[in-house]
């Protein structure tokens, strides 16, 4: 609580209790000293990282007469002096405090001085309070007579509190239960529109969706400008540049130099066009957006050096399916009295006519560390990709005026890769970790031709496809047959079914997805404290995510495909 307000009072006798923030200390002498929070990351508190100099830029422009504020002033050398002043006022009795768990449950360390004291004083011993002492006061009392029988017992006697214990009981007998058909209809209406980010929000976990989507509630975040949407950039950027080339005669025939000076124009265009007021930003807006253009240059080229060596090309971009402006039908299905169309768009689709025929694949780009994982898609997680896929296969021939034959899904890094290496690392092992960085990940048609199509080396020696050749020549990983794909395709259909009937049957599941115990749904949830999820209590539960090799994750697609499904359309 003493987090909330800024304190630090002249004391106005001599015999008093004084409240103060550690950097606003007086140092003066005082007979018992009580330091509260000290935890990691608390003391010391760790540097901001805030500022476009570093110290080491800082004392370089010193060295050159450039005044500017002391590039030799240590703020962790300043947060040291303080706690060692802090520690050294009292001179009758030092108490050291700090909290095991934060509000959400999860697990705090106490700070180094902890430590530092116990190794000074080898007697000192840690004692654990058992809050006892709320019982002292009747306020807190009463908020631990919800769990304590004795204490309940003690104020239902009292006579005076039955209003508040009658709330109690009303309050623990109650269950998230489930929304009612009215109340489904209200908050998501008759049809339900959903987007990818929708289906994973349900995927992940029913009450954030809940939350999210269906009160609409938002996490407060403070007011204030931020700096240009990385993603949004190099969206714009590769697509624009992709077409561009495509005018030029294709990435076989644009050279690194007019690759880089159409890097240079469409940056250019997009800070006059797209950011309001660019010019008004402050300088270290524009330098930090200037600095994303040596970011453009690499993953332009890593898509240059892509698409120069395959027979597949970019044939449509930001392709859209439903809304206003989409060029494809939504994909829709029907679940009981439930209608669910999902719309959204494809950042690039790759073809390659072969026989008369269009093979397709959908690529995303990925400007975070997002991969392609079976187990995911095992418990319904990021199927976006796949689905707008298989709705090429059956929609897109009036669009591209070719029979369409799914040829597979690829996540694209757009990111600057770094790299942690030896500094003496050989260039060609330096190359190789470059290569493995920026490979792609997702799922393509097993086929050798359509490989050798997709990346001529690709049964030799593959650089940007998700599959390794085998010393035997065969292909491993990141492959599916054509019948696989047909039966990965009925899965997702099925999937879209089981979301439609979760949301129709007013599922609010307090029931967070989890890779491991430090990695759940709730860490990264704006809905955790109007959740208050507790494992085992009623309904909530976490599902964690258990990883699947290859062979698991296609027994399992093959069992659901043999299961009577609902038509997609």
């Amino acid at each position: 609580m003493l987090t909330q307000y800024s304190v630090g009072t002249i004391p106005a006798t001599l015999d008093q209790v004084k409240v103060s923030e550690i950097t606003r200390n007086d140092r003066h002498r005082v007979k018992c000293l009580f330091l509260l929070g000290a935890n990691d990351h608390v003391l010391p508190m760790p540097p901001s990282g805030h500022g476009l100099l570093d110290p080491e830029d800082r004392a370089a422009l010193q060295q050159r007469e450039i005044l500017l504020s002391d590039a030799s002033f240590d703020p962790l050398d300043n947060e040291l002096q303080n706690i060692y002043a802090c520690l050294a006022q009292p001179t009758d009795r030092l108490t050291v405090s700090w909290p095991v768990g934060d509000v959400n449950g999860s697990q705090l360390r106490p700070s180094f001085v902890v430590q530092r004291m116990e190794k000074l004083f080898p007697r000192l011993r840690v004692t654990r309070e058992d809050g006892s002492y709320r019982r002292r006061l009747p306020a807190t009392a009463l908020e631990l007579a919800g769990e304590d029988p004795a204490l309940r017992q003690y104020f239902r006697r009292r006579g005076d509190y039955d209003r508040v214990l009658d709330a109690m009981d009303r309050g623990r007998a109650l269950g998230r239960g489930r929304l009612s058909g009215p109340a489904v209809e209200a908050l998501y209406g008759r049809s339900l529109h959903m987007s990818a980010s929708r289906m994973d929000q349900v995927k992940r976990c029913h009450f954030g969706y809940f939350m999210q989507y269906g009160l609409r509630a938002k996490d407060r975040r403070p007011a204030g400008f931020e700096a240009p949407e990385i993603g949004t950039f190099i969206h714009y950027l590769l697509e624009n540049v992709a077409r561009e080339v495509k005018t030029r005669g294709g990435w076989a025939a644009v050279q690194q130099p007019e690759l880089r000076q159409l890097v240079r124009e469409y940056t250019d265009r997009y800070a006059r066009e797209e950011i309001d007021g660019y010019q008004e930003k402050s300088a270290r807006f524009r330098y930090l957006f200037s600095r994303l253009r040596t970011a453009a240059y690499a993953i332009v080229e890593d898509m240059a050096g892509e698409l120069a060596q395959s027979d597949f090309s970019p044939v449509a971009f930001e392709l859209g399916f439903g809304g206003k402006d989409g060029q494809l039908p939504a994909v829709t299905i029907t679940e009981g009295d439930q209608r669910l169309s999902v719309s959204g768009k494809v950042d690039r689709v790759d073809g390659w006519l072969h026989d008369g025929r269009l093979y397709l694949r959908v690529v995303d780009y990925k400007t975070g560390k997002k991969s392609f994982d079976l187990s995911d898609l095992r418990y319904g997680l990021g199927i976006q990709m796949l689905l707008y896929l298989f709705t090429l296969e059956q929609e897109g021939r009036g669009y591209f005026g070719y029979p369409i034959v799914p040829a597979g899904v690829l996540y694209h890094p757009a990111r600057e890769v770094i790299l942690k290496a030896d500094r003496g690392i050989q260039p060609e092992k330096l190359q190789l970790a470059l290569q493995s960085a920026l490979r792609r990940s997702g799922m393509v048609l097993s086929d050798p031709q359509v490989l050798r199509a997709m990346e001529h080396s690709a049964l030799e020696s593959p650089h940007y496809l998700p599959i390794k050749v085998k010393k035997d020549g065969s292909i491993a990983d990141g492959v599916a047959s054509a019948e696989q794909l047909g039966k990965l395709g009925r899965y997702v259909d099925r999937l879209l079914h089981q979301i439609a009937r979760e949301i129709g049957s007013g599922s609010i599941d307090a029931d967070p997805v989890a890779h491991g115990p430090q990695d759940r749904a709730c860490q990264h949830c704006d809905f955790a404290a109007a959740c208050g999820f507790q494992e085992g209590r009623g309904g909530d539960r976490v599902r964690y995510i258990r990883s699947v090799d290859p062979g698991e994750f296609w027994k399992f697609v093959e069992e659901e495909s043999r299961e009577e499904e609902s038509p997609c359309r």
